[in-house]
């Protein structure tokens, strides 16, 4: 527990780091796309995503009963048998309303079931404002005192600028939108290469277009929160 004088301690780290090192409060930032696509299947009405590092634990969560529908990737492409890719598109035509899903990525997932601290938070830029005000009632209520942001892209650049801005708003900056929008749109390119075969033009529009969902900053004014259990961190929305 923090004491009211303490600083705040705010740490950009990369998920290569190993471990990770401790605090209070863990951010794992995945913008395009994992954490991007939980947040629209809240939105979309999901009541849980319990997120998992392995295909095969998502595979016994649904075997189990302990979710309904899987999503997720593996470097990228389809996973066999799951009902979602990594897509806030692909989510679209689903009913979601309801569902407890299961989510595997090659990077997000990884980052936030790596991370040790008493308050765990999966991040992209369109919660990363309700993500500053949440830090900051933590802050206010002496719960928190440091805080470490991972971004969980190692190839990309876009995780980073996310959490550079994440990082400024917890410590009082202002900055604008519209930068984070455009650093997350100039990520295309990069992503493009780092795939690890080649696509058709569909498949690229519709990355296209969920990069444009991945750039929406703010658009939602909840924080997804983790709770470590033995089937994985179980993410619910909190609104702020």
């Amino acid at each position: 527990m923090a004491a009211p004088d303490d600083a705040l301690n705010v740490a950009i780290v990369d998920l290569t780091a190993d471990p990770l090192p401790l605090a209070d409060c863990v951010v794992a930032i995945d913008v395009i796309r994992a954490f991007t696509t939980a947040a629209f299947a809240f939105e979309y009405g999901a009541s849980s995503i319990t997120c998992v590092a392995s295909i095969d634990q998502a595979n016994r969560l649904r075997s189990a009963g302990e979710v309904d529908l899987l999503m997720g990737e593996e470097r990228g492409q389809h996973i066999g048998g799951f009902d979602a890719d990594n897509s806030a598109l692909s989510l679209r035509r689903l009913d979601l309303a309801g569902v407890r899903l299961g989510q595997r990525t090659s990077n997000g997932t990884q980052g936030l079931t790596a991370a040790k601290a008493d308050h765990l938070i999966a991040g992209a830029a369109t919660t990363v404002g309700a993500i500053a005000r949440y830090i900051a009632v933590l802050v206010a209520d002496h719960a928190v005192r440091s805080v470490q942001i991972v971004c969980t892209g190692p190839q990309t650049s876009e995780d980073r600028h996310c959490a550079e801005h994440l990082a400024d708003l917890v410590l009082g900056a202002s900055p604008g939108p519209s930068e984070l929008a455009r650093h997350v749109r100039e990520a295309n390119d990069e992503h493009m290469s780092a795939w690890r075969r080649p696509r058709d033009k569909d498949e690229v529009a519709a990355f296209f277009a969920d990069v444009d969902r991945c750039a929406d900053v703010d658009r939602h004014n909840f924080v997804m929160v983790g709770l470590a259990t033995a089937q994985g961190v179980v993410l619910r929305p909190v609104y702020c």
